[in-house]
């Protein structure tokens, strides 16, 4: 019971700081301090130092000498890295269930373009974005290789943050990105495996093109 309750608080102080350097709660200024964050959670101060030793491990975290333990800067090679990886990821995974489509509900990957495709006609921002998370998702849910989804989904957050902080959703951008996504789809239903993966792999191209184009003018 007691283990159960120490990796409870572990798991609270974890997804807590976390959460707080997505969100932004913390700039590269502030100084984490074991205490603050156990008397901010309630908690022991053991927790909370299992977490920060993960999270510094993990790249989300520094140690700077005379001052402590701060955020690790996020930068544009940081966004430049996360969107190639992503690319990879996805377009091996694009890959492999072309090559096994017989072994898929694809389908509604199609219903996913379609949704794009209209929510883009009347201009619906919100249902847009939803429809292309959707179409994201469906593909890790298609996926029988469980590493490489592990890897997307721990992409995901940073690529969430970085569509917060650098992505308006532009007319633009939207159709390029609906045609992509409907070509895959097709490309992945009719077995094209290689058209496939260059197709994801030219969609997360494009993304990060226009993501760093927004972020040179932050």
């Amino acid at each position: 019971m007691k283990t159960s309750k120490k990796l409870s608080n572990y798991v609270r102080a974890y997804n807590y700081i976390k959460e707080g350097i997505l969100q932004e709660r913390y700039d590269e200024a502030y100084v984490f301090i074991e205490a603050v964050i156990a008397d901010e959670l309630g908690i022991s101060r053991t927790p909370v130092r299992e977490a920060i030793k993960m999270l510094r491990t993990e790249n989300w975290l520094q140690s700077v000498p005379k001052k402590g333990i701060v955020c690790r800067p996020f930068t544009t090679k940081d966004i430049e890295n996360v969107y190639k990886m992503a690319g990879a990821v996805e377009s091996m995974i694009a890959c492999d269930i072309a090559e096994e489509r017989g072994a898929y509900d694809l389908p509604v990957l199609r219903e996913y373009a379609k949704a794009m495709t209209e929510a883009m006609e009347r201009g619906d921002k919100e249902g847009w974005l939803e429809a292309d998370c959707g179409f994201h998702e469906q593909l890790l849910d298609l996926s029988h290789n469980r590493f490489a989804v592990s890897a997307m989904r721990q992409m995901q957050q940073l690529i969430e943050v970085v569509r917060i902080r650098y992505t308006g959703l532009h007319i633009s951008s939207m159709e390029k990105s609906t045609q992509l996504h409907r070509l895959e789809c097709e490309a992945i239903i009719s077995g094209d495996a290689g058209f496939a993966r260059a197709l994801v792999e030219q969609h997360w191209k494009v993304t990060l093109q226009d993501v760093m184009e927004k972020s040179r003018k932050e």
